[in-house]
């Protein structure tokens, strides 16, 4: 099973350790650490596991990086004993919404060395 949820991934995911706050009106506000990262979502360790069903949104902050303000809509993919799967939808900044590939477009501005390609595998 492993191999074809690799398969369907359409970008790389990189091993990040990184402090992350989650939070909805039900599950209040809960914070974890991210295992992996990719360009479209994430998985985080968290204790409690939020009780989330699939497809939930929840928001997200990234609380390591340089704007921990970002707030980061993500939808539910799973959950598990140990966390929860997120793919990232969109990110508001100061209340006005954005979609991830405005933020995608910044990063190549900013690091034009680094590159975003979709995984063959």
């Amino acid at each position: 099973m492993t191999d074809k949820l690799i398969e369907r991934r359409g970008f790389p995911r990189i091993p990040v350790q990184a402090r992350i706050r989650i939070s909805n009106a039900y599950i209040g506000i809960i914070e974890g650490y991210s295992r992996d990262i990719s360009n479209s979502g994430l998985f985080i360790y968290t204790n409690p596991v939020p009780p989330v069903a699939r497809g939930a949104y929840l928001g997200l902050n990234m609380l390591d990086s340089a704007n921990p303000t970002i707030l980061f809509n993500t939808r539910v993919i799973r959950a598990t004993a140990k966390g929860v799967a997120l793919t990232l939808v969109d990110y508001e900044i100061e209340g006005r919404r954005y979609a991830l590939s405005e933020l995608r477009r910044q990063w190549k501005l900013t690091s034009p060395d680094i590159t975003y390609t979709k995984s063959s595998s």
